[in-house]
């Protein structure tokens, strides 16, 4: 028989507001209300203002790595940041800055994100990337915590070095000067008009 084909995405308006959440075995790590800029077949950029309230595990700021148990508690987000996804990527590009200046690139080494009723949910890999604003420098952030989770049995071995070839073909847009270094991405900035969101009251389901 014919399968049915997939129903279309409904994509989210500029300025619409969505919940996206950091998972680790399917346990919340994170929760915190972004702004859509752009949600199309290609990319999807959210919007994450400085003095967004939000939800992170209690544990956080004295073990990084998701051991032990946690709650999530509230906490306030101190910076802007544009999170920049290209669907099936298994990393994000984060365009930071500091007040209005221009702090650097970041690339979060994560699972490819999966749509939900509230906005998206994905699984954070532990190792990053951080590049110099200037595109012509970049370094490893938190390789040790990815050799701790190895030693933890958190991740597996082949899982990490898996985790670190994905960082080297995330930096392949970089050595070719392509999306999302190539947009002026860098220079852009919020709709005044947007409102900073707030986590909705069912922020935690589904």
């Amino acid at each position: 028989m014919p399968t049915k084909p997939p129903m279309p995405i409904e994509r989210w308006k500029p300025g619409s507001q969505i919940v996206v959440r950091s998972r680790w075995k399917e346990e919340i790590q994170a929760a915190l209300p972004m702004t859509v800029v752009v949600d199309s077949v290609k990319v999807l950029v959210l919007y994450l203002a400085d003095g967004t309230p939000f939800k992170t595990r209690s544990n956080y700021s004295t073990v990084h790595l998701p051991v032990g148990e946690w709650e999530l508690v509230d906490d306030s987000w101190r910076s802007n940041l544009l999170r920049i996804i290209y669907p099936g990527d298994e990393h994000a590009y984060f365009a930071m800055w500091n007040g209005n200046r221009f702090s650097c690139w970041y690339v979060n080494l994560e699972s490819p994100y999966r749509r939900t009723s509230l906005g998206i949910d994905y699984e954070d890999h532990i190792l990053d990337v951080v590049i110099q604003p200037d595109l012509k420098s970049w370094e490893w952030k938190d390789a040790d915590e990815l050799a701790e989770a190895v030693s933890l049995g958190l991740v597996s071995q082949f899982e990490a070095d898996s985790i670190r070839a994905e960082g080297h073909r995330a930096l392949a847009r970089l050595k070719a000067r392509s999306s999302p270094f190539a947009d002026g991405w860098e220079r852009w900035t919020p709709d005044s008009t947007w409102p900073i969101p707030k986590l909705p009251a069912d922020w935690w389901l589904s």
